[in-house]
């Protein structure tokens, strides 16, 4: 009945009878010892209330390592190769498959891979991290644990802030407020969005009621239309809501509802984007305090996401709780060697300073940067804009049409033979322009308008400046004779 049979009971049998017991059962020899059911401690949302609780509770290394088990295979233990779910433990924190005979260790796959200090500092380690409202330092961690030097504590925050972000978290949906912020040191000069040495960080933050919800933080390499989109489609579910400013970058949503409004429509003491103003503001004053402000760009991402993981866990009643779901998507994360935090890898952003034909070649001749360039669909839209004989108004960096002042080469020359024997024109500086800016937009309606050309919006660092011609017109009586229409069917 039970499938395995003794071989003492069978060693004297005729051959007949050892023929009929082997056609009707499976005789199994088993060489090591046999495969017992595994019991698992059942961890729903069981975890500590208080310190006092913590340090009774996980005291020891093998109560650790069961409540670890317990968290990475809540239905019973499977083996990662073969998924078979028979297995035993064969010596401290190390399971054998019973199947393909695969050994394992309960931390290898997790956070805690390679690591040489014990469970039990580990998650104590997550207690530090969870319970603190503002955090804690790696100064402060290494105080409170008596570590033995500053790069260790350094380096177990870090895979603890990598581990705040589950993978596979469910993103934002219903009303959703996007936004744009920076992170460092004040700029001499700034032009609009555009910046040099600051860090960009994309914020989107989701509405209950007149209450904030959940958010998502994170770095973006540039304001570009594919890298917000992008930002967009991986933290908000489709079919919601996008709520933006004026910035052009966001217009074109697929799968979205998009409001679009503009800060200069509003009233001067009301926001566009009030939620995100606000946890803008309270991450700021976040990473003022403990940090003390000394996040470089390559860690920022990881402070984003504390400060993520925090905020979104702002109502939990029990401190205990963040232990729990920290230790939990500890043991979901994938391992963090110590040469990844220490020397994270930049983001490179496709060059953007160069030319339009200089980064055609560019891409043409290296089949590296062609193929990022094929991926973002760059070729393919150039041609399809090349067909349509599309027209490309250019925006200043708040998404508004640029406006610079134009004149026809017949004025320029009649105003050049007028100041030639004109008296008033001795030692005199004159602007000769038209009457009135030339509206890039304005220019794009008409060709669309006349001729059927569709437009094609680019947003640029330059704003618009404009000359006045009021001087030329008193003092040489000149006049232009070109108005916008047509000077376009000139050209």
């Amino acid at each position: 009945e039970s499938g395995v049979l003794n071989i003492g009971k069978i060693i004297n049998a005729d051959k007949n009878t050892l023929r009929a017991i082997l056609v009707n059962a499976n005789l199994a020899i088993y060489l090591t010892p046999r495969p017992q059911p595994v019991v698992f401690e059942v961890v729903s949302e069981d975890y500590p209330r208080t310190l006092l609780e913590l340090e009774k509770r996980f005291c020891s290394e093998e109560s650790c390592i069961a409540y670890l088990t317990a968290l990475r295979w809540p239905g019973g233990w499977s083996c990662p190769r073969c998924s078979a779910t028979e297995g035993w433990t064969v010596r401290r924190n190390r399971w054998l498959c019973g199947h393909c005979r695969y050994e394992m260790s309960v931390t290898a796959g997790t956070v805690f891979q390679d690591s040489h200090l014990p469970l039990t500092i580990w998650f104590r380690a997550i207690w530090q991290v969870s319970s603190r409202k503002n955090g804690i330092s790696a100064m402060g961690l290494q105080r409170v644990l008596g570590l033995g030097s500053y790069q260790t504590a350094w380096m177990m925050l870090h895979k603890l802030r990598r581990a705040m972000v589950g993978p596979g978290r469910d993103r934002l949906s219903g009303v959703v407020e996007v936004g744009e912020s920076y992170w460092g040191a004040e700029e001499p000069d700034p032009i609009g969005r555009w910046t040099k040495n600051k860090g960009l960080v994309a914020v989107a933050v989701e509405e209950d009621g007149r209450r904030i919800g959940r958010i998502r933080l994170q770095t973006v390499p540039d304001l570009q239309r594919t890298t917000l989109h992008g930002f967009i489609a991986t933290s908000i579910e489709p079919g919601s809501t996008v709520r933006s400013d004026g910035f052009a970058a966001c217009l074109g949503l697929d799968g979205y509802a998009h409001q679009r409004h503009v800060q200069a429509e509003q009233p001067e003491a009301e926001h566009v984007l009030p939620r995100v103003h606000l946890v803008m503001g309270l991450l700021k004053r976040r990473m003022l305090g403990t940090p003390q402000g000394a996040i470089g760009h390559a860690y920022l991402d990881d402070y984003l996401n504390e400060f993520t993981f925090r905020f979104n866990r702002r109502t939990s009643a029990s401190r205990g709780k963040l232990f729990y779901r920290l230790a939990q998507q500890a043991v979901q994360m994938e391992p963090i060697p110590f040469a990844k935090p220490v020397k994270p890898q930049p983001v490179r952003p496709v060059p953007s300073n160069r030319s339009l034909d200089q980064v055609f070649t560019l891409f043409r001749r290296r089949r590296v940067w062609r193929a990022r360039l094929a991926r973002v669909g760059w070729f393919r839209k150039a041609d399809e804009y090349l067909k349509r004989h599309a027209v490309p108004p250019m925006l200043d960096p708040l998404g508004k049409p640029m406006k610079r002042s134009f004149v026809h080469i017949s004025d320029l020359v009649e105003s050049m033979i007028l100041v030639l024997d004109h008296p008033k024109a001795r030692q005199q500086t004159f602007n000769i322009c038209m009457d009135e800016p030339l509206d890039y937009r304005q220019v794009a309606d008409y060709l669309l308008e006349t001729r059927g050309m569709p437009s094609v919006e680019i947003t640029t660092p330059y704003w618009s400046t404009w000359m006045d011609n009021s001087k030329a017109k008193f003092l040489l009586e000149w006049r232009p004779s070109f108005d916008l229409k047509r000077l376009i069917e000139e050209a």
